[in-house]
């Protein structure tokens, strides 16, 4: 807090000028704190039109701070000298030859950062694949940990509950002064393809761990599986996991993961049955993930969000880590986690 309750003021004399300047610094001061307030809380907002209010009145304090500066700046000759000083002395230090991006109408805008956050998130949204078939629990972006609770069979079933830290997964990226400066002069919307490079190695690098996470619990039931060469060999094995899970009572919809190769043999035909290996084994399961990061094994499990979710705290978050050497450097972060509250509603085979 900045301001004071009128009602203690008790001085009659008016500020003097040196008290005004320290009062515009003071303002100052109070606008730059406001400033920092509303992107910072914009940035977390996923409605639009809410983040786009908090842009708006961020905006206005800073043409604010421009008026108060230009007013310290009339009213102290000094402090004015200073400022020119230091920017000649700024000016030295980053050099002629500097090819960072000039902080002029070109430069990147705070819209821009807005529209390709929108896009990176549509975009890894459109990609993944596991985040689409298992429930979603939203921890927060200040998140470190979140909790799972485990229960324990018995006359009184009991809960155990611990703490899993959730993993930062980020890639870097960034866009040129170039591709800014023919996107003003084209009048489109500022992208890239280093942003959709970045979402796919995001997207991957997420799937990759949340499939470890699942693959690599010793709690999972295991099965092994057939070469899938002849017909018939696929639906028998999912069929056989399925059965695990029924006779535990696991809720379905139950899904299958597989990866490439194993996914290539399901579209053969049956001759006797006229359908594909995949058609008769989506009698079994809601749907068929395949996910380039398994080799040979297959994971049936059950989707429903008391036997797996996935954790998310910060998510597809974008920062802006600032100009270098004319290009414009981002931050593609999230922070993630997968929970296996039932263990008995995944099977492994391999």
């Amino acid at each position: 807090m900045f301001s004071k309750n009128p009602v203690e003021i008790v001085r009659d004399k008016k500020l003097s000028s040196a008290e005004v300047a320290d009062a515009l610094r003071l303002a100052m001061a109070a606008e730059i704190d406001a400033i920092n307030l509303y992107l910072q809380l914009a940035r977390l907002i996923d409605d639009e039109k809410i983040r786009g209010v908090f842009e708006d009145v961020a905006r206005e304090e800073k043409t604010h701070l421009g008026e108060f500066l230009e007013a310290l700046k009339r009213l102290d000759p000094t402090q004015a000298e200073e400022l020119e000083a230091g920017a000649r002395e700024v000016a030295q230090q980053a050099g002629e030859g500097s090819r960072d991006p000039p902080q002029g109408p070109s430069a990147l805008s705070e819209e821009d950062i807005r529209l390709i956050t929108e896009r990176v998130r549509q975009r890894a949204a459109s990609l993944r694949k596991l985040r689409r078939v298992f429930s979603i629990f939203s921890a927060g972006p200040e998140a470190d940990v979140v909790p799972l609770e485990e229960t324990a069979p018995g006359d009184v079933f009991t809960a155990k509950r611990r703490q899993i830290p959730l993993t930062e997964i980020s890639v870097k990226f960034s866009i040129s002064q170039r591709q800014i400066d023919y996107s003003r002069r084209q009048g489109q919307p500022l992208y890239s393809a280093t942003a959709d490079a970045a979402v796919l190695k995001l997207v991957e690098l997420e799937e990759s761990h949340l499939l470890n996470s699942l693959t690599s619990d010793d709690r999972i039931g295991r099965m092994a599986l057939s070469q899938w060469s002849s017909p018939g060999e696929a639906l028998g094995d999912v069929a056989k996991a399925a059965a695990q899970l029924i006779k535990g009572y696991i809720p379905e919809p139950y899904v299958l993961l597989v990866g490439p190769e194993r996914y290539a043999k399901l579209l053969t035909i049956s001759e006797r049955a006229g359908l594909t290996e995949l058609e008769r084994v989506k009698g079994i399961v809601r749907e068929v993930v395949v996910l380039p990061q398994l080799r040979e094994e297959a994971v049936v499990a059950s989707a429903d969000p008391s036997v797996v979710d996935v954790a998310v705290g910060a998510d597809t978050s974008l920062s802006f880590l600032g100009p270098s050497d004319g290009e414009h450097l981002f931050r593609l972060w999230e922070t993630i986690a997968l929970r296996i509250k039932n263990p008995q509603g995944v099977v492994l085979l391999k």
